[in-house]
């Protein structure tokens, strides 16, 4: 039987559609089993949500730590019929927080929800999955009448994995954009203009006469702010893109750049930047390719500073 007695719950009256007779059920619940069915789903939902959001450090113990506490919740709310406004609260908002806690150690609020979120998201997506395989597939005709068994939880995570995995990349895909991507001012001399800009790792351009990186901007944008391009510096680099062949592409150095990110506030005085022709984002999300040593460059005198015969 189980690691304890059967736990029978409490009789449901159901009215028979078709003869109109008040009938009993009563279920059976091994407790045990119940445990090890709801924690093998949380830590699916868990393996998920840390692919997602890139978690590394101890892992396999946030993961377990995680999907147990959910599990054990859920069997004591079984076993003990726990009801009412108070459990609903913990259910669906304490104990998922709790969750996302464990499992990211993030100390922010605005981080718990997030992951209770992500949380949330793959849990409905896999009960969804469940309910589709065992009200409207052959197998689930033939494991009927018979309650949730490892069988049907199984062929779900199976099923659940292709969806899973393009669920994964696609929300990857969108969280990457939004912690790479920021607000960046431009300043040329008593002018500034406020744009988005793209945190690149990929972006590898340097500037072989100065011997320094290379942000990317749309000329466009630039020339909002650039003037006649007097005293800017500006001269051809070389330049290769994938799919495209090699060129020379035009550069001009800015008084300076702000950028605002979640890890705080940079300036780097008298950036370079490739003015590029086209866009650099299809859907016009960024207007700016940053150099990934912009970070390190920042609130640094010396960046090979172009001096004009004007100054």
């Amino acid at each position: 039987r189980g690691l304890g007695d059967v736990y029978k719950r409490q009789e449901f009256p159901i009215i028979n559609s078709c003869y109109n007779r008040r009938k009993i059920m009563e279920y059976e619940i091994y407790l045990d089993m119940f445990f090890l069915v709801n924690f093998y789903m949380d830590y699916i939902i868990m393996w998920a949500v840390t692919k997602i959001l890139k978690i590394t450090q101890h892992v396999y113990i946030r993961r377990i730590g995680a999907a147990a506490v959910g599990a054990l919740y859920a069997t004591l709310i079984i076993a003990f019929r726990l009801n009412g406004a108070v459990w609903k609260i913990m259910t669906y908002a304490v104990i998922v927080l709790l969750m996302s806690f464990i499992l990211t150690g993030k100390k922010k609020i605005r981080q718990i929800i997030g992951g209770a979120g992500l949380i949330y998201l793959f849990a409905i997506t896999l009960g969804g999955i469940l309910h589709v395989i065992y009200y409207y597939t052959f197998a689930g005709f033939a494991l009927r009448g018979q309650g949730v068994s490892w069988v049907l939880v199984g062929v779900g995570g199976v099923m659940f994995a292709p969806l899973l995995q393009s669920m994964i990349k696609s929300i990857s895909k969108r969280l990457y954009l939004e912690e790479t991507r920021t607000v960046a001012i431009l300043e040329n001399k008593d002018k500034k203009i406020k744009l988005m800009a793209l945190l690149d790792t990929g972006n590898s351009l340097y500037d072989p006469i100065f011997n320094v990186p290379v942000n990317l901007i749309e000329s466009e944008a630039a020339r909002k702010i650039m003037e006649d391009g007097i005293g800017m510096g500006y001269h051809l680099i070389p330049f290769a893109s994938v799919g495209n062949e090699s060129g020379l592409i035009p550069v001009v150095q800015f008084t300076g750049l702000t950028i605002h990110t979640s890890g705080g506030e940079f300036h780097i005085d008298k950036p370079w930047f490739a003015l590029y022709s086209g866009r650099l984002s299809g859907k016009e999300e960024y207007n700016i390719i940053l150099h990934p040593e912009m970070l390190h460059k920042s609130n640094k005198e010396d960046n090979n500073v172009f001096k004009s015969n004007d100054a």
